[in-house]
């Protein structure tokens, strides 16, 4: 794989610059029990690692002892080959705009668990295409996830139906045309 991973790993995957909006602090602390538990996981933080919060992170990391575990590979220019190695996508940010990864994920047919910010709860249909979480809440979070990794059925029919729904490019393009409408309200 891009990671060079095992075949039986299985990954959980966020992409976005490490910074404490996009709360893969709160992401970190909620993979902990799971990380622990179950030793096929992998949680891959991908995006630039900011000195200050991206340094916190890995240090988090090395106290839990779980630095075999937790991957920075970076900012990753092949988002799609990233996506493609995850069993997992979640958009752990306290806010966010319009998530392009979170559209990239759909879009890859991945399980997808996400905060309620930004666009997420309109893009997956309000829980229809990934499990929707209240922000900043890491037991929130690892409860969703937990029910991704113990039903992989459900979740490759949420995964199914958000590629659907990313392929429908009249859905998406009707999206961009409606945040236009909003900022043009806004801003006029």
């Amino acid at each position: 794989g891009v990671l060079g991973l095992g075949d039986d790993a299985r990954v959980v995957l966020a992409v976005g610059t490490l910074k404490p909006v996009k709360g893969q602090d709160l992401l970190l602390e909620a993979m902990r029990g799971h990380l622990e538990r179950r030793p096929e996981l992998r949680l891959v933080l991908a995006g630039t690692v900011s000195a200050h919060f991206g340094q916190g992170l890995r240090e988090q990391v090395v106290r839990a002892g779980l630095e075999q575990r937790v991957l920075f590979p970076g900012s990753v220019e092949a988002v799609p080959d990233l996506l493609a190695t995850a069993d997992l996508f979640v958009l752990p940010s306290r806010s966010e705009g319009m998530s392009n990864a979170l559209l990239e994920a759909m879009a890859a047919g991945r399980a997808i668990v996400a905060t309620d910010v930004g666009g997420a709860r309109e893009c997956l249909a309000d829980g229809e295409c990934g499990i929707i979480v209240e922000p900043d809440n890491p037991s929130a979070l690892a409860a969703a996830i937990g029910r991704v990794l113990d039903d992989p059925e459900r979740a490759a029919a949420m995964a199914r139906a958000a590629a659907r729904r990313a392929a429908d490019e009249y859905a998406l393009d009707r999206m961009v045309a409606r945040t236009e409408d909003l900022y043009r309200e806004l801003v006029g």
